[in-house]
């Protein structure tokens, strides 16, 4: 299925990347209201009035990987950090094309995920992804599969690159604006 995990036992970055449909509006919605509250600023009842689609998972997301650490033993916490993002771009590159005409793309979101360090962050993500009802494509729905993980790698190459490299980036934002420089940091 496209369901992506990077990174091996000896990175401690991970980035998983989830293809697949948002759950309708109505029942994102419903789930996000359901979900636990964080914080003391959160408000119930929800206002979703001027929010779209995306703002609402954004808010069952919120909530959901957040209650789902803080329900974690205490010994399978760690002092890592995590980012997600919903990408939805203004049209799916062509190694995205699905096989069969089906579902409308209106829905179709990337989920990609990034932690460094955390031993329940896959478990995470899946609990994520169920309890947003997130409907995962299967792998035989790509007209061509290898092509979609190969440009799928690309992206998390890119997602995480701030994370692992700081320095490349901040050498290629030198270069963008014509510096030249000489690097002797250690």
């Amino acid at each position: 299925m496209a369901w992506i995990d990077t990174g091996d036992c000896y990175d401690p970055i991970r980035v998983h990347l989830v293809d697949g449909y948002l759950a309708r509006r109505n029942t994102l919605e419903r789930l996000a209201e359901a979900e636990p509250l964080l914080g003391p600023c959160d408000r119930r009842p929800f206002r979703w009035e001027g929010h779209d689609l995306d703002s609402v998972y954004e808010t069952l997301a919120f909530h959901a990987r957040g209650n789902y650490c803080r329900h974690l033993p205490r010994n399978r916490k760690t002092p890592g950090w995590s980012e997600a993002w919903l990408l939805k771009p203004e049209e799916w590159p062509t190694e995205f094309r699905l096989g069969a005409e089906g579902a409308s793309e209106d829905r179709r979101r990337l989920l990609v995920t990034l932690h460094e360090a955390c031993p329940s962050g896959a478990k995470c993500v899946q609990n994520l992804v169920k309890k947003s009802r997130i409907t995962v494509i299967p792998q035989e729905a790509y007209s061509d599969y290898e092509a979609f993980v190969r440009r799928i790698l690309q992206l998390a190459e890119d997602v995480s690159m701030p994370f692992r490299a700081p320095c490349i980036v901040a050498e290629e934002q030198m270069r963008a604006q014509g510096y030249d420089y000489r690097t002797f940091g250690r």
